[in-house]
């Protein structure tokens, strides 16, 4: 859980000099700042507790000084020897150096090398076993910052906790009459270091910053809160130790999002618990079988909980402390924003409230629950606060607002800020009819196009795309040949207002409707993004509806047929959206779907890399590209319906990508240090992506899966001539030339689509994915 700690400035004799210091230069004074220093009082928090401490003398056991410049050029690193213990924590002097702009504290490190402090503090590397009652922690504040009225600044802690819990609740699908008993635990695989600062520097990062050459590590049987170091989604796990009807038995526990069931990175400053709620049978008998169960919690239920949301800003003196949500946010209908606060005060006072908004109408104690006494002498009793936040609703703006509610408790006090989301307007005020000649979708999604043809299409959602890019929130114009318009409900008073490339669509009334279509002359391969925007009055309130409208990709649908999936996987069918890109090749240049033909995910795939898995979509179907021997006019007809404009492409195609140098295969690392092989193409010209991906695939022989670390795309090439076959010969028409990625080796090769020889035809196929590309 997020702890706070403060920095309460003293900025000692600096009216002299507070108008002329300015950063990346010398105090004008530097005796009026103490040599060069500045005094800071310092509120050191114990973190060994989980949720509510109290100051305590020992919490600093070290603290260094770190510099930069504007530059980000290191230029001090001072450990500083003594401090002065005093009734609000640690009083110490803070040196400031010429041409510093940004100061960085970092508590309890020991002997922090000036070596570690050049390389990056977020580089810099922290192993060996964790201390909780003095933890190693940072944080970071400019030299400007310092001169501001009563500056504060946060100091994370660099690990994170994890703690299991059982708690029997009856279940419809769990009917577990024996008993379960909770006997340990233990984290398997987490890293066994980690970095003392966080990704970018971010307080709030969501990315976890584990050092390069980490490994991972095993905590050993745990029966309360358990420190770990920050590590990569899907790497860690539980193993869980229990007695099932008196018998005992071992169960593997995956970190998992309770909604999205997707795996969690596992982030430092954040406390997790495992609350086990069902056990359905079972568990393994021995540690080592449960370790290599493939499907976690398939004998048991539980809920993953990161409480870190809760509190995770807080504020203490020497007699007790106050923690809050500081950040908590609401639907644009909600009229009531839940929100959490804990205070240690004595005599169990209540909490008082402020805001600032005139939309926020009030605060209510909707819930109080005592929170026990921990053990230890820096630990007391207190009581957490679920506070109900009165809103208005937002039902007049497309934009989120903000507004704060301060918490008072005794003398202490915390800012909760309150954002609530914008109506969306286009899903949920106008009913945006999609008009097609298309049979990608049914009529009743074309009828609603936001709420049911983008939520049918896979691969549109920002999680399916690079760098999180968002394409659902717009109208969609197919690149190459386009066969969709849209009609928008039209209400009195509307005006229309054109934003970016207004000069390539067009929207007109068409009776009780606005009209959007492509400008003449725009049905192309040109890749661009426009808006316009909509405004009226309601209710006496300006609103205002801006669409973005996308020339950027296209829609497509494709059933299962002419598929051999490996056993593993599923035929892949439906609506999906694909990305188009510009490919330079050596001699010609080449628009390319973004991801092969049926997948799911732009992003990239290497089998085997725990950080990739959940971009398996990537890979796409595994299509057959014949059924019986052809001559190369009738080559790869088999795969129909193909978008208009676009084929599965010839050898020549890849052959001259690869002569022109933009078909690569890179080294890169998971953030755990894990090492995989990213296959990209390096776009061109008017294309928002550096790359598009190539996933690893491999290719099917009947049931068997071959070569499946292998980039392998079909192409619609017969090997023929002086490749190959002669035309005259009985294997010519079945022998084609595919895409093979493997190492460091980007080729041409040759596969019979189907077992046999001399022209025999023994029933065994191979299946192979397919990128469709258009040849400018």
């Amino acid at each position: 859980m997020k702890k706070i700690i403060s920095l309460l400035v003293a900025l000692l004799t600096l009216a002299a000099c507070s108008d002329t210091w300015n950063e990346g230069s010398s105090p004008s004074n530097k005796n009026g700042v103490e040599d060069g220093g500045i005094t800071l009082t310092i509120n050191l928090p114990d973190f060994s507790k989980e949720e509510l401490t109290r100051a305590g003398e020992k919490g600093l056991t070290s603290l260094n000084v770190v510099a930069y410049d504007n530059d980000k050029n290191f230029l001090l690193n001072q450990k500083i020897t003594s401090w002065e213990v005093v009734s609000d924590g640690y009083k110490v002097k803070v040196p400031v150096t010429d041409k510093a702009t940004m100061i960085y504290l970092v508590a309890n490190a020991g002997d922090l090398s000036d070596t570690q402090c050049k390389s990056g503090l977020d580089k810099a590397a922290i192993s060996g076993t964790i201390n909780t009652e003095n933890p190693v922690c940072w944080g970071k504040i400019s030299v400007s910052g310092l001169m501001k009225e009563n500056p504060e600044i946060s100091l994370l802690r660099q690990f994170a906790k994890v703690n299991v819990k059982y708690e029997k609740t009856t279940s419809s699908d769990f009917k577990d009459d024996n008993t379960f008993e909770l006997e340990s635990f233990q984290v398997y695989e987490a890293a066994d270091k980690g970095t003392i600062a966080p990704k970018d520097f971010d307080y709030n990062a969501a990315a976890v910053n584990v050092p390069d050459d980490a490994s991972k590590a095993n905590s050993g049987w745990q029966t309360g809160e358990t420190p770990f170091y920050e590590t990569a989604a899907g790497q860690a796990y539980l193993i869980v130790k229990g007695k099932y009807n008196r018998v005992e038995s071992f169960y593997k526990v995956a970190f998992l999002d309770n909604k999205t069931k997707d795996a969690m990175p596992l982030l430092r400053n954040h406390a997790y618990t495992v609350k086990i709620t069902h056990v359905n049978t079972y568990g393994w008998p021995t540690e080592a079988e449960a370790i290599k169960d493939p499907y976690p919690e398939n004998r048991m239920m539980v809920d993953v909980k990161d409480d870190n949301p809760l509190v995770n800003d807080m504020i203490a003196c020497k007699d007790y402390h106050l923690g809050v949500s500081d950040q908590v946010s609401g639907a644009w209908d909600d009229e009531n924003i839940i929100a959490t606060v804990v205070t240690t005060i004595k005599n169990n006072e209540k909490p008082t409230f402020s805001k600032s908004g005139d939309w926020i109408k009030g605060v209510t104690v909707s819930e109080t629950i005592t929170v026990p006494d921990t053990d230890g002498p820096n630990s007391t009793t207190g009581k957490k606060y679920k506070i109900s936040i009165a809103v208005d609703k937002n039902e007049y703006s497309e934009v989120p607002r903000t507004g704060k509610v301060i918490v008072k408790s005794g003398d202490l006090t915390r800012t909760i800020t309150v954002t609530q989301k914008g109506k969306d307007f286009k899903r949920f005020d106008r009913i945006v009819k999609l008009v097609t000649s298309s049979n990608v979708g049914t009529s009743e999604e074309y009828n609603d196009y936001f709420n049911k043809f983008l939520p049918g299409t896979k691969g549109i959602s920002p999680k399916d795309m690079q760098n999180d890019i968002v394409r659902n929130d717009g109208l969609h114009f197919g690149v190459g040949t386009n066969e969709f318009s849209y009609l928008i409900q039209k209400k009195t008073g509307d005006v229309v207002t054109y934003g970016a490339n207004d000069d390539l669509f067009k929207v007109e009334e068409d009776g009780a409707n606005w009209k959007v279509t492509l400008n003449s002359g725009a049905d192309n391969y040109d890749i661009w993004i426009g808006d316009f925007t909509i405004t009226y009055k309601e209710n006496g309130h300006d609103i205002a509806i801006t669409y973005p409208v996308y020339h950027c990709g296209l829609f497509h649908k494709i059933d299962d047929s002419n598929q051999q999936p490996p056993v593993d996987q599923s035929h892949v069918s439906g609506r999906f959206y694909y990305g188009v890109v510009k490919v330079k090749g050596n001699s010609k240049t080449y628009v390319m779907l973004d991801r092969n033909l049926g997948a799911s995910s732009d992003r990239c795939y290497a089998p085997g890399t725990k950080a990739l898995e959940a971009n398996k979509g990537a890979i796409g179907g595994y299509f057959h590209i014949a059924k019986a021997k052809q001559d190369q006019a009738n080559a790869g007809n088999l795969i129909g319906n193909l978008p208009q404009g676009f084929t599965i492409p010839e050898n020549s195609v890849f052959q001259d990508i690869i002569d022109g140098g933009n078909l690569k295969k890179e080294t890169r690392y998971t953030l755990s240090g894990e090492a995989y092989n990213s296959v990209e193409i390096i776009t061109t010209d008017n294309s928002e992506l550096p790359v598009i991906y190539l996933p690893a695939t491999g290719y099917v022989e009947g049931e068997a899966f071959r070569n499946v670390t292998h980039v392998s795309l079909w192409t619609r090439t017969l090997l023929s001539g002086n490749q190959g076959f002669d035309t005259t010969s009985p294997e010519y028409g079945f022998w084609y030339r595919y895409l093979d990625v493997y190492g460091k080796i980007c080729t041409m090769s040759n596969l019979r689509f189907v077992s046999g020889n001399a022209g025999k035809n023994t029933g065994t196929y191979r299946a192979m994915p397919i990128r469709l590309v258009h040849v400018l």
